[in-house]
């Protein structure tokens, strides 16, 4: 499959591992039957066949430094970009929202966005600007409205 998508023109993946142990991915409701060395396999051979291959980390107790640090250096050495593990963002609908809030509503991604600006001051190890608020965002496009 992934020789076919290199064929048919694929020109990037992303993949989101988030976590390197089976505790963290149960943690974040992953659902994952792979082993951590089996999804680093895949992402291998996925950039023999792909340009662009990324692996999403997310910062999870579960995952100690040296584990996180040793993977993403293996996997960089063999062309595949995997980042700093980033902070869990509360989408609408996910576990995380739920607990907190509940189900979601209208101003369900405002408050996810909001939350998430509040609680952290870095975001992603390629990313040097804060993330700016969405009502900013949403009043500075389009005229305003």
């Amino acid at each position: 499959m992934l020789r076919l998508l290199g064929s048919a023109g694929c020109v990037s993946i992303e993949a989101g591992i988030e976590s390197l142990t089976v505790e963290g991915r149960e943690a974040l409701a992953k659902r994952c039957r792979l082993e951590t060395e089996d999804l680093a396999l895949l992402l291998i051979e996925a950039r023999r066949h792909v340009p662009f291959v990324q692996a999403n980390l997310i910062g999870v107790d579960q995952d100690e430094a040296t584990l996180v640090d040793y993977w993403r250096n293996r996997l960089i050495a063999k062309g595949v970009w995997a980042n700093a593990p980033v902070p869990l963002y509360p989408y609408p609908s996910s576990p995380s929202y739920r607990a907190i809030w509940g189900d979601p509503d209208d101003a369900a991604w405002e408050r996810a966005h909001e939350h998430y600006l509040r609680t952290f001051a870095a975001f992603s190890d390629i990313q040097d600007d804060r993330p700016v608020p969405l009502a900013l965002l949403e009043t500075s496009c389009c005229g305003g409205h």
